[in-house]
């Protein structure tokens, strides 16, 4: 498993990235029909440079963005970068975004909606994965589902809608 996801970020060395990280691998998805950045904790800065070079390719361009060394391919829209003690791969306008949210100081983390989800998690539990999702459309949909009456499909969006689907949690799946 971990070597198709590894495969999709090119990166083609499952054992010599596993020795490079942490132990946390996260993948950060910012739309929900967007490809993903994934980051891992650095321990070993130069193998994962070495790993990145194979699928960036010949001459990437190098730029620093806030703390961050950036690696961006020469032949597609790739990236690679190096934050404090963090790797982040993936396509070069997420992991710039990616960047451009950290320095600004925000954070999944400071929401609402992820802090009444990480509530529900149990931290007890061996996880292999942990994946949190907006999912207002479905509660929508399945709360009208209920309805005593049909609504029109243009029932499911106004200003009201939209504040209570705002005040869920996200949706998570723990997989142990």
């Amino acid at each position: 498993m971990l070597k198709s996801l590894l495969r999709s970020y090119g990166i083609d060395d499952p054992d010599t990235f596993a020795r490079a990280i942490g132990t946390r691998l996260q993948t950060i998805r910012i739309d929900e029909n967007s490809p993903s950045v994934l980051v891992a904790e650095s321990f070993d800065r130069q193998a994962l440079r070495n790993l990145a070079m194979r699928r960036l390719g010949q001459n990437p361009k190098s730029e620093k963005l806030g703390e961050a060394d950036l690696l961006l391919s020469s032949t597609d829209n790739w990236a690679v970068a190096f934050v404090n003690n963090y790797f982040l791969i993936g396509p070069s306008d997420l992991v710039r975004r990616c960047l451009l949210t950290k320095s600004a100081g925000s954070s999944l983390s400071t929401t609402d909606a992820f802090r009444k989800s990480q509530s529900h998690v149990d931290v007890s539990l061996p996880m292999t994965a942990l994946t949190f999702t907006k999912d207002e459309r479905a509660a929508i949909s399945f709360i009208d589902s209920f309805a005593p009456q049909q609504r029109s499909a243009f029932a499911t969006t106004g200003p009201e809608i939209d504040q209570a689907a705002k005040r869920l949690p996200l949706a998570s799946v723990q997989l142990c």
